[in-house]
């Protein structure tokens, strides 16, 4: 397991400096991680599927950071990292392409699983939620404009930080910070809860 390790992370190095013998490796190794990244958040025919991988993968190697050549991976903490990646690939294209809708509607997931994300996210924020059922609350969510979704779904579903919705949408900590704000903000409207705990 460590040589495989050490390989995993000699090839990530040389990815920092453009090395195509190790674009390559990264890859054919994860290009089915990558796919089933791409295969969760939309619905898109064959063609246009391999499209989304393939920007995945110029995202990934555009965003090998400068401290990977210290920072030691493993499978586990590398396919992670690359999950993180591979969304914003897919919201950037979402948005540049005005189509919200495939990073938004879970297409291929269980809405029962994001109910639950919700609901424990939710209830988290104020005791308010708690009295609100799953439908209630994914109904609440549903009805947000396509930015609050988004970024809602990155923090709860994909366990984004305020850091990691900034690289996301290329923008500074702060601004990131105010939109996640508002965004729950708005679910808070959604539910007409004029409650002072908020």
């Amino acid at each position: 397991m460590i040589e495989q390790n050490e390989l995993l992370n000699f090839h990530i190095k040389k990815c920092f400096y453009n090395n195509r013998t190790s674009q390559k490796y990264i890859f054919r190794n994860y290009y089915f991680h990558i796919r089933s990244i791409c295969e969760y958040y939309t619905s898109d025919n064959d063609d246009e599927l391999e499209n989304r991988i393939n920007m995945c993968f110029l995202m990934v190697f555009k965003n090998i950071p400068p401290e990977a050549s210290k920072e030691i991976f493993d499978d586990a903490s590398f396919r992670k990292w690359l999950r993180k990646w591979a969304v914003c690939a897919i919201v950037d294209y979402s948005r540049k392409s005005f189509r919200q809708q495939d990073i938004i509607d879970f297409k291929h997931a269980p809405l029962v699983d994001h109910a639950n994300l919700w609901k424990h996210f939710l209830d988290k924020i104020s005791p308010a939620f708690q009295k609100k059922s799953k439908d209630e609350v994914y109904s609440a969510i549903t009805s947000l404009n396509p930015l609050s979704r988004i970024i809602l779904n990155l923090i709860v579903v994909e366990e984004f930080n305020y850091a990691d919705l900034a690289k996301c949408f290329g923008v500074p900590v702060d601004i990131a910070t105010d939109n996640a704000v508002d965004a729950i903000d708005n679910v808070k409207r959604a539910f007409s809860l004029n409650n002072p705990l908020f």
